[in-house]
C-alpha cells in the first residue's frame, strides 16, 4: 500500500513540476504541493515559506519561521497544539548559492510520517531546481529588458549615424560631380584652344595664297592688265581657297560634336581623321608622322571620344619633340589586332618620361609642360576606360615614350559580322 501511495504521489509531483515550468506564483506553487503532499500518511497541511511569508497564510508559522535558526537538514518543532505528537517538520529550500526558504509540514502523526522524511526531501530539492530555473529566468528577463534597451539604444544610434553618413556620402558625391564637371569644362577649354591652334595651321596656307591672290589683283589693276578672264580665274582659285578653310571648320566642328551612344566605327579611319587635324601643325613643325595600320578594324564606341584621346596623345608628341630642338622629330601611329584586344600605340623620339612621375601623369592637375593643365591625360584616362572600357598605359622607349590603347575583345567587330554605314555629313 505504501508503495502505492508513493507512486501516486511522485507521479502527482511529476506533474506538479511540469505545471512549475510555467513559473506560478507563490501560492500556486504552495497549492500544489499542499494537495499532492496531503496524500502523504500523518501530513495535516503543507506549506510553502518564501520571501518571508507563508503560503497558504498561517500566523502561527510565519512566527515561528522567522524566529526558527534551523537551517541545513530537515528538522522538526513541537509546535505546541493538538498533544505531544503534534509537529511542525520544516525542510530548507537552499542551493550551494542561495536560500530560498522552507518546505513546512504540519503533522498530526509524526509515526506514520517518519518513513516519508527522505521522499519529503527529495520534492524540496525537485522544488529548489524549480526555484532556480525560475530565478534565472528572472535575471535573463531582466537582462533581456536591459540588452532591449542597449540595442534600441545602438540602433537609433547605428540610425542616426547612417543618416549622417548618406549625407556626408551625398555631399561627397556631389563634390566629385562637380569636380568632374570642372575637369571636362576645363579639358574641353583646353581642347578648344589647341582646336583653334591647330585651325590656325590649317588656315596659314590658304591665307596666304589668298593674300597672294589679292596682291597679284591689285598688280594686274595698277598694270592695266585685269582682263576679265584672269580675274575670273584669280577669283575661282580664291572661291577654292575658302572653301577649304570652311570644310576645316567643318571638320573640326564634326570632331569635337559629342555622340549620345556608342556606335561602330573604324579604327584606322578614326585615325587618320584625327591626324588630318594636326597635320598642318605637324608639318609647320618639321615632325615626320608615321602610320602602320591594320585597315578595317571596326569597334562599338565613341569616335569623336576616341579622336580626341588621339589628337591629345600625337599634341604631347609634338611638346615633347619641341622642347628637346631636336630637328628629326618624328611619331609613328600603330593599329593592330590579336584574339583578344585591338591594340592602338602612339611612339615618339621626344626623350621620355622621366621615371620619378611616370606613375602621375594620369592624375588630374599634374603636369610635366611649363604651362600644362594636367587635365589632358586625366581626361583621356577616363575616356579610354569609362567611355570605351579599356586601358591607357604608358612606358619609356627608345629616345621617347610609348602610349598604349588597348580595346576589349567584346568590342571588335569582324568587317564581316557587320555593315556600317557611311557616317552623315556635318
Amino acid at each position: 500500500m505504501d508503495s502505492i501511495i508513493r507512486a501516486d504521489v511522485l507521479a502527482k509531483l511529476l506533474r506538479i513540476h511540469e505545471t512549475l515550468d510555467v513559473l506560478p506564483d507563490y501560492p500556486t506553487i504552495a497549492d500544489f504541493l499542499q494537495r499532492a503532499l496531503g496524500e502523504i500518511p500523518g501530513v495535516l497541511h503543507m506549506h510553502l515559506y518564501v520571501e518571508g511569508v507563508v503560503f497558504p497564510s498561517f500566523q502561527l508559522l510565519e512566527e515561528i519561521c522567522t524566529e526558527s535558526k534551523t537551517a541545513g537538514d530537515t528538522s522538526s518543532e513541537n509546535i505546541g497544539r493538538g498533544g505531544d505528537n503534534s509537529l511542525i517538520v520544516t525542510t530548507p529550500l537552499q542551493s550551494a548559492r542561495q536560500k530560498y526558504g522552507k518546505l513546512i509540514l504540519c503533522l498530526y502523526d509524526k509515526e506514520a510520517f517518519s518513513p516519508y522524511l527522505a521522499f519529503v526531501q527529495n520534492i524540496a530539492n525537485a522544488l529548489v531546481a524549480t526555484l532556480e530555473t525560475r530565478e534565472h529566468i528572472r535575471h535573463l528577463d531582466e537582462n533581456k529588458i536591459g540588452l532591449e534597451a542597449k540595442i534600441a539604444e545602438s540602433t537609433a544610434a547605428l540610425k542616426n549615424l547612417n543618416e549622417a553618413l548618406e549625407q556626408r556620402v551625398w555631399e561627397e558625391t556631389e563634390k566629385n560631380r562637380q569636380k568632374d564637371a570642372m575637369l571636362i569644362q576645363q579639358s574641353r577649354l583646353a581642347a578648344m584652344g589647341e582646336m583653334i591652334g591647330n585651325i590656325a595651321h590649317q588656315w596659314r596656307q590658304p591665307l596666304n595664297a589668298l593674300g597672294l591672290i589679292l596682291a597679284n589683283i591689285k598688280d594686274a589693276a595698277d598694270y592695266k592688265e585685269l582682263t576679265p578672264e584672269y580675274l575670273e580665274s584669280l577669283v575661282r582659285d580664291g572661291e577654292r581657297l575658302i572653301q577649304k578653310m570652311s570644310t576645316t571648320i567643318d571638320d573640326f566642328r564634326h570632331f569635337f560634336r559629342p555622340q549620345k551612344r556608342a556606335e561602330p566605327f573604324n579604327l584606322s579611319t578614326a585615325i587618320k581623321e584625327a591626324l588630318s587635324l594636326v597635320e598642318a601643325s605637324f608639318r609647320n613643325n618639321n615632325i615626320e608622322f608615321k602610320l602602320e595600320l591594320e585597315e578595317d578594324i571596326l569597334i562599338v564606341g565613341f569616335a569623336n571620344e576616341f579622336s580626341q584621346v588621339l589628337i591629345n596623345l600625337l599634341n604631347n608628341a609634338q611638346d615633347a619633340i619641341l622642347s628637346r630642338h631636336s630637328p628629326n622629330g618624328s611619331v609613328t601611329v600603330r593599329l593592330c589586332r590579336d584574339a583578344l584586344l585591338a591594340v592602338v600605340t602612339v611612339t615618339d623620339n621626344g626623350g621620355g618620361i622621366p621615371p620619378a612621375v611616370m606613375e602621375k601623369i594620369f592624375e588630374p592637375y599634374f603636369s610635366t609642360k611649363r604651362m600644362g593643365t594636367g587635365i589632358g591625360l586625366y581626361m583621356s584616362k577616363m575616356i579610354i576606360e569609362k567611355s570605351m572600357r579599356g586601358t591607357l598605359g604608358v612606358r619609356n622607349v627608345d629616345c621617347g615614350a610609348e602610349f598604349t590603347l588597348s580595346l576589349p575583345s567584346d568590342n571588335v567587330i569582324h568587317p564581316e559580322h557587320l555593315h556600317v554605314h557611311n557616317s552623315p555629313s556635318y
